[in-house]
């Protein structure tokens, strides 16, 4: 295995650990990444946890409803006028609260 390093100090989720996936996730992991995996098998996802890797299991948490949306409105620099507003996505986890997008995906 190589260490990948790019992504060091870096969340970096990584999305189907069939094949290759896993073995992406400890190669970035040696690097320095944080890693957050997720697959739609739930054997996969126990084989990441047991592994060392945050599992995201994002079905639950949709069929859960721990996703919140916020709007932050966009401002122009010019005359402090609102011209639009941007959706952001929170996942209000039940144990660690609510969480950002860098931490779930």
């Amino acid at each position: 295995m190589i260490p990948v390093t790019s992504f060091a100090g870096r969340t970096v989720a990584v999305f189907g650990l069939g094949g290759s996936g896993l073995a992406c996730c400890h190669a970035l992991k040696a690097g320095g990444a944080q890693v957050i995996a997720s697959d739609d098998s739930a054997e996969k996802l126990a084989e990441a946890a047991r592994a060392g890797f945050v599992a995201a299991d994002l079905r639950t948490a949709i069929a859960d409803g721990q996703f919140e949306v916020y709007y932050q409105p966009k401002v122009s620099a010019l005359d402090w006028t609102v011209t639009g507003v941007e959706a952001l996505v929170r996942l209000n986890h039940p144990e660690r609260g609510v969480v950002g997008p860098g931490e779930f995906i």
